[in-house]
C-alpha cells in the first residue's frame, strides 16, 4: 500500500470494470499507472519527484504539478471506446486532477480533445471516465494527458 492509496483496491476495481464490460464485444485493456510517462523529462521537478512504484505513477512533490501522458492501444477496427482512469491523492488537502483524451491522426496532428476534472479529498481516490469516445476516423489513435498534482497518483487505467 502506498500511503493513502490501495493498489489492491484499484486492481479489484479494474477486475470488476473489466468483467462488467467484457461482454460488450470490444477489446479491453486493463493496466496500471506504470504505462504513463512524465512529459517534461528535462524538468528538475519531474526528475526529482516522478516515480513508478508497484504499478502506480506517483508525483512525490509536496508542491509541484507536471503533465503525464498515458497511451491507449486500440484495435484499428473499432471506432468507439470507453476509458476509465483511477486517480489518488496521497496529500493532506483536496487536489484537482485534470485529464484529457486526445485524438491524433496518423501524422500526429491533434484532431480533438475531451477534457475532464475531478477533485479528490486527501487520502482518497477518484475516477475520471469517458464513454463513448467515437474516433473521427478508425485509423486515428488516442492518448490521455493528465496534470499530476502534488502527491497525486495514477493507479488503474482501463479502456474497452
Amino acid at each position: 500500500m502506498i500511503r493513502g492509496y490501495c493498489v489492491t483496491c484499484s486492481l479489484v476495481l479494474s477486475t470488476v470494470l473489466f468483467g462488467f464490460y467484457s461482454s460488450s464485444g470490444f477489446s479491453q485493456m486493463v493496466t496500471n499507472g506504470y504505462i504513463c510517462s512524465a512529459k517534461n523529462p528535462g524538468g528538475e521537478d519531474t526528475r526529482r519527484f516522478y516515480r513508478e512504484q508497484d504499478g502506480v505513477a506517483i508525483n512525490l512533490s509536496p508542491d509541484s504539478s507536471f503533465p503525464i501522458v498515458c497511451p491507449i492501444i486500440i484495435d484499428g477496427e473499432e471506432s468507439s471506446f470507453a476509458v476509465v482512469i483511477r486517480l489518488g491523492n496521497t496529500g493532506t488537502s483536496i487536489q484537482r486532477f485534470s485529464c484529457a483524451l486526445e485524438e491524433y491522426d496518423l501524422e500526429f496532428n491533434l484532431i480533438k480533445t475531451t477534457g475532464k476534472t475531478v477533485d479528490i479529498a486527501a487520502g482518497d481516490t477518484g475516477d475520471l471516465s469517458w464513454a463513448p469516445i467515437n474516433l473521427v476516423r478508425n485509423n486515428n489513435f488516442l492518448s490521455m494527458r493528465c496534470i499530476l498534482p502534488p502527491k497525486g497518483t495514477v493507479g488503474t487505467y482501463v479502456w474497452f
